[in-house]
């Protein structure tokens, strides 16, 4: 979540509004926090944008999302089987 651009935020928001039922959540709040913005917000910074009923779901989905997400990496390339490269098939003459 820390990495997540202003879109996934929003993604993320109204994912969760319909997932858990969340109602008196002003989308329009979040607009302009990206993921890092939004790990450093606290309980109460969180309760200022809606209800505290809704902050403490939203919270605990974010911490579930931060202790539970591998770190970013990049795959190593060598861990994956290539396919053989195939000669080209000609066609007529």
């Amino acid at each position: 979540p820390c990495v997540w651009s202003q879109d996934h935020v929003r993604q993320w928001l109204d994912w969760a509004v319909k997932e858990y039922s969340l109602s008196d959540i002003d989308s329009s709040l979040f607009q302009n926090i990206d993921g890092k913005e939004l790990c450093k917000l606290t309980k109460d910074d969180v309760t200022r944008l809606t209800t505290t009923y809704n902050a403490e779901i939203l919270l605990s989905h974010l911490n579930y999302l931060r202790e539970n997400s591998p770190t970013f990496a990049y795959p190593n390339s060598n861990s994956h089987s290539q396919q053989p490269v195939r000669a080209p098939v000609k066609t007529g003459m």
